[in-house]
């Protein structure tokens, strides 16, 4: 059976990330796929930030080769995607389907020139954006 990992922000987090993934949470398929939650970030100091991140990093070390698809809950800002950025390259080591799911709607052409994203981008096996509308623009922006 399919096992997913969830990367986005902590559960203990507010914000839009969390909120999505505490909603993804109570879903049937969140069990159906036996979906982790990996928290990389919280909004919070920067030395609970670091301590966050750190701990995902050392859990991601010893739980990631269980999981079959890694789903990133990101957006382009290069912050994120630098805390975000160790937990990518063990997915990518380990041969993981990636998911990149991008938390961004009318800022994404803010973001065309942005090379972090696009190399992330570019490793991805599927992109998922918050609407339907956003598809022609991500196709036109970024092909």
């Amino acid at each position: 059976m399919t096992k997913v990992l969830m990367v986005g922000s902590a559960e203990q987090s507010g914000g839009g990330v969390a909120s999505v993934l505490r909603l993804m949470k109570q879903m049937p398929f969140w069990e159906k796929y036996r979906c982790g939650w990996l928290g990389t970030q919280i909004q919070r100091s920067y030395g609970v930030k670091l301590w966050y991140a750190l701990k995902a990093y050392a859990k991601a070390l010893f739980t990631i080769w269980q999981y079959d698809i890694v789903h990133f809950h990101t957006v382009p800002d290069k912050i994120c995607l630098i805390i975000q950025m160790p937990v990518l390259l063990m997915a990518l080591a380990g041969r993981k389907k990636i998911i990149m799911h991008v938390h961004m709607g009318n800022q994404l052409e803010d973001h065309t020139q942005n090379k972090l994203f696009i190399w992330c981008l570019n490793r991805a096996d599927c992109v998922v954006l918050l609407a339907k509308k956003w598809q022609k623009c991500f196709a036109e922006w970024l092909p």
